[in-house]
């Protein structure tokens, strides 16, 4: 069981370096013409992966904001 744990959590992390790469070279062509500051894929990288959004809300209530738009889109 571990053994697919591992498996799993490394096929997630490749799956999420592979979105960052597609989203760092999406921005590449910007930097390149200079409308965007030049950063290099490693600390594109290890911002996103180091990056904690703070919110001010707690779990339960985000999860009564949304809880009635998806009773909604259910009808």
């Amino acid at each position: 069981m571990q053994e697919f744990k591992n498996l799993f959590e490394y096929a997630l992390e490749k799956e999420a370096d592979n979105s960052i790469w597609d989203m760092w070279l999406s921005k590449y062509p910007y930097m390149e013409i200079g409308q965007l500051e030049p950063q290099s894929y490693k600390e594109f990288s290890n911002e996103l992966k180091t990056f904690k959004p703070k919110t001010i809300l707690t779990n339960e209530q985000i999860e009564a904001e949304l809880l009635p738009m998806i009773e909604a889109e259910r009808r």
